[in-house]
This record gives structure tokens, sequence and C-alpha cells, in this order.
């Protein structure tokens, strides 16, 4: 493995491929007004993770109850998690974070909140909503975003059922529908080639669980037995017939039940157009099948709007962006329709009122990567913060921009960066898997 000392020489020339990545590490949740309420009022909740389960739970304004995130991935590298990056998402009309989580220091009790994990994870903040998110931008709804990372082979161990990732705790604040969801940005093993089993929100290793559920894994029930019994021992003699048997009827094969088919749902920034934001389970946005097996959405505008983001999202689990996997990013010139396309490898959309022009007035330029504490100056050890300071570029020309990083003993194997525009995820550019070089 090559370890050099260098000097390294960022240089950008500006081309539009526009993507989005979340590294914010903070918790971010509803404001903290008390409703009045009574024991009539109800709410339902949704909680789902990635295998495609929701579960939904009715409760009554004033309960609280926990949300058991838990992670399975023993079939890979034995369950062994080097590095993970995660959000949980939630509609704060109708919930609120409670106990382990102040307005001024977020989350308290890390090892409360993250069983495994513990002080290895990274995520604080503050009581908010995403109003001022640049990938979110949603005031209905609040997060928790975390990561955490070992630097040993062992790993962190999520190789059961019962191996909690995240234990959150919630209140019913007021009646409604309510969603809490989970993302994962990345997920990887903690082996030497940091094998991706999450890549950049896509799915790239299926034999894994990740589970949501208001129950604790203990109190949950456990699946059918796939064994079939074992049969009782024959009779030693059989009886004699009295009359001739007749010919047996020829058995028919048990029908097979048809797989189920694709979902794929429109997830999107603005509630304006879609109604919740960077939500992969709404119904409301699922696409419908064409005979060409292309999956469609139509969707109408009163106005001109700018920066619109989207992907559509199958089966709940795979995001499918653009040819490159970026979000497919453009503005809608004034009043009328736009389609949303997705053939299940790439995503795009298409209508009079599409414009791809950004006309970007670019105030800064910064590197965003994979550093790290440990990361002998790369990218000043900043881990994919696209607002830090210190890796702001200086500009060259138009269109130019260049920064140098002079690094120790740096293992430049594995380097990974982009760059973001004003300090925001919402133009940003790369080359390669998803927009990153």
């Amino acid at each position: 493995m090559l370890k050099t000392r260098k000097l390294i020489s960022l240089l950008l020339v500006v081309a539009m491929m526009l993507s989005v990545f979340s590294v914010a590490i903070v918790s971010a949740s509803a404001a903290d007004g008390d409703a009045a309420t009574t024991a009539s009022e109800k709410a339902i909740v949704h909680i789902s993770g990635l295998d495609g389960k929701v579960e939904t739970k009715e409760f009554n304004v004033g309960d609280d109850f926990y949300v058991y995130t838990t992670l399975n991935a023993s079939q890979i590298n034995e369950g062994k998690i080097g590095s993970l990056n995660a959000r949980q998402l939630y509609t704060n009309s109708v919930v609120k974070l409670i106990d382990e989580y102040t307005e001024n220091d977020g989350i308290l009790e890390l090892q409360d909140v993250f069983p495994i994990t513990q002080y290895a994870t990274m995520a604080s903040g503050h009581h908010t909503d995403l109003t001022d998110d640049e990938e979110y931008h949603d005031p209905t709804r609040g997060a928790i975003f975390y990561n955490a990372s070992i630097a040993s082979y062992r790993g962190f161990r999520f190789d059961d059922d019962d191996d909690i990732l995240i234990k959150s705790h919630y209140q019913i604040t007021n009646p409604g529908e309510a969603y809490i969801t989970n993302e994962v940005v990345t997920l990887a093993c903690s082996d030497e080639d940091l094998t991706r089993i999450i890549d950049r929100g896509v799915i790239v290793r299926d034999n894994f669980r990740l589970h949501a559920s208001s129950l604790a894994p203990e109190l949950q029930p456990t699946e059918a037995p796939t064994e079939a019994p074992v049969p009782t021992e024959a009779p030693t003699e059989a009886p004699e017939p009295t009359e001739a048997p007749t010919e047996a009827p020829v058995p028919t094969e048990a029908p097979t039940e048809p797989a189920p088919e694709d979902t794929y749902i429109v997830a999107g920034n603005t509630t304006d157009i879609f109604g919740t934001s960077w939500n992969g389970n709404d119904a409301n946005n699922t696409m419908t099948k064409g005979d060409d097996g292309i999956y469609t959405k139509q969707y109408t505008v009163n106005g001109a709007m700018k920066d619109v983001q989207l992907k559509a999202v199958k089966n709940g689990t795979t995001w499918i962006g653009d040819e490159t996997g970026n979000n497919v990013t453009f503005n809608l010139t004034g009043a009328g329709t736009f389609t949303v396309y997705c053939d299940g490898t790439k995503t795009w959309v298409d209508g009079d009122i599409v414009s791809y022009e950004s006309g970007l007035d670019v105030q800064s330029v910064t590197a965003v990567g994979n550093g790290s504490s440990d990361g002998d100056n790369w990218l000043n050890n900043e881990f994919w913060n696209e607002k830090a300071a210190s890796n702001h570029m200086t500009k060259v020309e138009d269109g130019i921009y260049e920064i140098e990083y002079t690094l120790g003993e740096y293992d430049t194997s594995d380097p990974e960066f982009k760059f973001a525009i004003n300090d925001a995820w919402t133009h940003n550019f790369g080359l390669g898997d998803n927009g990153v070089i």
C-alpha cells in the first residue's frame, strides 16, 4: 500500500454535473411547543427501515414511544462494520424527540441512543426543523444525522437481528399522521477493502437486514420456522381394502404465486411539488409502468421554480438518479406540467417548462471529501463537510479554482472528493460513479 509525503493540487474546471450528499453531523427536530391534548386525540405513525416493511401504530396525544432500528449484516464480513453515515427523519408536526435530546446540547447520552457504536458516533445538533437544510429544505420534518467509524479490522459488530443501530425516543405532540424513516448514505465493512454494503445511498449488497419497530428487539415476533415438521411413522400393517381402488387422479401442480410488482416512487426536495421531502415511501408519488417498461409520473405546477431535485426510489430502498447516480436537478420556467421517467437504471424529466440552465452565482468553491481525524491533513481532516472554510479554493481564472495540501504519511489508495458551490450541496461537481472523483 503506497504511503508517501507529497503536495497535492486540486483543480476544478466547472462542468455542470449535479448531485446531493448529506454529511451533516447534527440532530434536527421540530419546535418543542407543547400541544394541548386529550386522550381521545389520535396519531397514526408509520415506521420503516430498509427491509421493505412498514409498521403502523396508533397513539394518543401525549404518548411516548421508542423506535428501535436494528442492523444484521452477519452474512457480510461476519457483520463487522467499519464506517456508517445515516439519518432518521420524522414528521415534526406530530412527533418530537424527548429525553436524550436538548435544544442546546443535542444528543446527551450517546451510549443509550447508539448502544453499539456509542462514543465513536458523531451526532449532535439542535432542536429545529429542516427549513434551512440545503438537501431537505422541509419545515415539516426533523432529523437525527449521525455517523461512526472505527480504525480497526474488528469493526462494530452487527451480526444479530437484536443489534440496535439507533434507539430514538419520541412523543406524540399533535393528532395526525407521521412518518419515521431511516436513510443510510454509507455502510461499509471493516475489511481491508472497506467493502461497501450501501454506497452513497445505493444498496450494492442486499444480504443484510435493517429493520425499524416500536417494539424492543426481544419483544418482536419471530418468523415462522422454515423446517418442515418431522412426519409420524407409518403404521406397520396397512389394512386390506375391501374394494379395488379406483385410479388415483393425476395431481395438479400447486399454482405459483406471481412475483410482486416493483414499485417506483418519486422523491424530491420540495413539498410544493411532491407533498413530502425526500420520502421514498410516499404513495402519492407512485409512478405508473408503461407498456415499454418505463415508469412515469406527471406533475402540475402553478409557477416557476429553481433548483428542483429528485430521484426515483425502487421498492422503498434503491435510489435511482441520473446516468451518473446524481440527483436529477432542473428549473421550471413557469406554470404547466412536467413528467418524471425511470427505466430502472436512470431517472430523467421532460416537459415544455423544464430547463437545465443553472445561472450559478458562484461565491465560493469548497473541496469536499473523505478527510478524517487521522488523515494527515488530507482535506484539512474534514469529513464530507461542504461548509469547511479551510477547504475554500482560490480562483485562478474564470471556471478554474485550485487548492493545495501538504500531506504527511497519507494512504493514497482511496481518496474521494468533489466540489461544492456556495457552501451547499445544491450544486456540486465531480466525475466517476455518483459524481465522486
